[in-house]
């Protein structure tokens, strides 16, 4: 095996086309060829330049999900993920249930600047940062039509900036603001700053709930008082229960109707915050 496998490692650093499906080949027969898996494991650790295919070959159409996390697993425990690779091993890890330890793997995968005490419950609830892109655990808004999302320095709640919706008048389809969690089960305290600059006549409602819900209702929902305007303090106390390993909060507009759904104005957010009771 060993030979073979030093063939195979120099046809896949001349070769570029075959590096996803090779790959993917090597990762079948790594789950009954021990010395396969072994290769695998000491050659990516050594950073070669075919290392770039691996999060495509892992991903690809037919691959093993729980196969490919495996691995992921066990490379991570032997060199550095590149990052493209733990942005996989997070989409993954949430995938197989293992949702903590997919926060944390997200969490450990940022800048120490980018983390405060607060993140282990909840990701920058100042807005300082900017949202989450991708599949991971940060702020993510909907960018939907008729709404500008941007950031407002002006007198903000608290910190240097708040996170500032502007609403054109026109029906809004699926705005929300969200951010997965990964709370264990306990009694905990959510609280959010809301200033609402809006002529809307619903309220706008925090929510949090179990993912996947199992049918389940929200675990919280928390509304501001439509039509006040400067900032207003929200907060509740919530339970997560057993069997509810991972979550979402969202804020989104309470209207029903496209009458409801359409308005104008800013509405801005602050000072979200997850601590237990």
């Amino acid at each position: 095996i060993d030979g073979a496998m030093a063939q195979v490692d120099a046809l896949l650093r001349v070769a570029p086309a075959l590096q996803v499906p090779m790959l993917q080949r090597l990762l079948a027969l790594s789950a009954d060829a021990r010395g396969v898996r072994a290769f695998l494991l000491q050659r990516l650790a050594t950073d070669p330049p075919w290392r770039t295919a691996l999060p495509r070959a892992l991903s690809a159409d037919g691959s093993d999900p729980a196969r490919a996390l495996a691995l992921l697993d066990d490379l991570a425990a032997a060199a550095p993920l590149h990052e493209d690779e733990a942005r996989l091993r997070v989409s993954l890890l949430r995938q197989a249930g293992r949702v903590a330890e997919a926060r944390r793997a997200w969490l450990d995968g940022l800048p120490a600047r980018a983390r405060d005490p607060q993140s282990r419950w909840l990701y920058d609830g100042g807005f300082e940062r900017e949202p989450d892109a991708d599949t991971g655990y940060g702020w993510r808004i909907a960018q939907v039509p008729g709404t500008a999302v941007g950031f407002d320095s002006d007198v903000p709640m608290e910190g240097a900036r708040a996170l500032a919706v502007d609403f054109a008048g026109r029906a809004i389809n699926g705005f929300r603001v969200g951010q997965w969690l990964a709370l264990a089960p306990g009694t905990y305290r959510l609280q959010a700053a809301l200033d609402d600059g809006t002529d809307s006549e619903r309220p706008f409602r925090w929510q949090l709930a179990c993912v996947p819900s199992g049918g389940a209702g929200p675990l919280l929902e928390l509304e501001s008082v439509p039509g006040r305007r400067g900032w207003q303090r929200l907060a509740d106390d919530f339970v997560v229960p057993t069997g509810c390993p991972g979550q979402e909060l969202w804020l989104a507009q309470a209207g029903r109707s496209l009458e409801e759904r359409s308005f104008q104005g800013r509405l801005r957010l602050a000072a979200v915050a997850i601590a237990p009771g």
